[in-house]
């Protein structure tokens, strides 16, 4: 007989294109945060209307709470491993050192000198806003919820009553809180009342979470992956609400920003309560590519393969753009530009992402 030469079948990917959408959509409005893409000095332009209308883009520009809905949603719907689990928190906070470390040292060179005790310092004072490795802070907040995922999971698989009774009480202290402060300081904007002022104080000290919205997002994941079915046989009502959601948060926020002479909060649609909405609108309307095929699956798949490296890597290639020159000529186009630059880096950090997959032993600095 003949031998069998017939190649092993390729392994079939269970990858859903509809999720690697999102967090491709997420990954580029993080990065056109991080590079200022949208110019919205409403006032100080005298209300253009490029300005406000990218205001409205800014508004829905949160690319965090896509990103941590993404897990939720992944997370919830498998099967716990303590061990992958715990192997896979100590990964993430192995990869958050070394790439303060090297964000440290790169933002540091040619400015200050380099000493272990400055780059310790650095390291330690890693948040939201740090000078050099403030882009962490969402590994930060990440290992935080990775910590209580095992309690969650085991109340999400046992007890759906109670998971949802805490999503709850997460949704109110992350989005129901900020909605509120929003109208009390516009009631102190034409009545001071020293009691208004201590309320939001009062009921932020029964907060049991410091990031309640990440924890917020994290559940309202693992509810969609549990009324998936639900919720798509209605996706397009959903993207409807959310479309109208995005549109009533920037009316109000434009309002605001009349009233108060100033642009309103651009980060305000990061925890508020139109973001459910709109949340669920990018879920539903990135379901749509859930059976794509071809060369475009594997694009997205390629790119939510890489979300980790691109999220680390993409804030060295804005700090150290290609030729000042060019990087000034984009400028200069405005929002074209702008655009233009932004792609570069996503496209450029995700190509270096991908080559740092395929170097053995470098693979797990870009990857857990």
């Amino acid at each position: 007989m003949g031998e069998n030469t017939a190649s092993t079948p390729k392994k079939l990917s269970t990858r859903d294109p509809g999720l690697d959408l999102m967090k491709a959509v997420a990954l580029l409005w993080v990065i056109s945060l991080h590079m200022s893409t949208w110019k919205f000095d409403i006032i100080e332009s005298g209300w253009n209307i490029s300005h406000v209308l990218q205001y409205s883009v800014r508004l829905l520009a949160e690319g965090v709470p896509i990103l941590i809905l993404v897990n939720g949603i992944l997370l919830f719907s498998r099967k716990l491993d303590m061990k992958k689990h715990i192997r896979k928190i100590i990964s993430l906070f192995l990869i958050f050192l070394l790439w303060a470390v090297i964000l440290t040292v790169l933002e540091g060179i040619g400015h200050d000198e380099i000493t272990p005790a400055y780059i310790l310092k650095h390291v330690l004072e890693t948040q939201n806003g740090s000078e050099f490795t403030g882009c962490l802070w969402y590994l930060q907040s990440l290992i935080g919820l990775y910590l209580i995922f095992p309690l969650l999971k085991v109340v999400y698989d046992h007890h759906r009553k109670i998971f949802c009774y805490f999503m709850g009480v997460a949704a109110f202290f992350s989005l129901m809180i900020p909605l509120t402060e929003v109208v009390l300081n516009l009631i102190l904007h034409y009545h001071d009342n020293e009691l208004i002022t201590l309320t939001i104080p009062l009921i932020e000290r029964f907060d049991p979470g410091g990031t309640g919205y990440f924890v917020f997002f994290f559940m309202l994941g693992g509810y969609i992956a549990d009324k998936k079915d639900l919720i798509l046989k209605h996706r397009a009502i959903w993207i409807l609400a959310g479309t109208g959601a995005w549109i009533v948060s920037y009316l109000i926020c434009l309002g605001l920003t009349g009233i108060y002479g100033s642009i309103f909060d651009p980060s305000f649609d990061c925890s508020s309560v139109f973001t459910v909405f709109m949340m669920l609108a990018i879920y539903c309307a990135s379901s749509y590519v859930s059976s794509a095929a071809g060369w475009f699956k594997e694009t997205l798949e390629s790119i939510g393969q890489n979300t980790l490296g691109i999220f680390l890597i993409h804030s060295i290639f804005i700090r150290f753009f290609p030729l000042e020159i060019i990087s000034q000529i984009l400028e200069n186009m405005g929002l074209p530009g702008r655009l233009i630059k932004l792609l570069t880096v996503f496209i450029f950090s995700w190509a270096f992402s991908v080559i740092l997959r395929n170097i053995p032993g470098l693979k797990k600095i870009v990857s857990i």
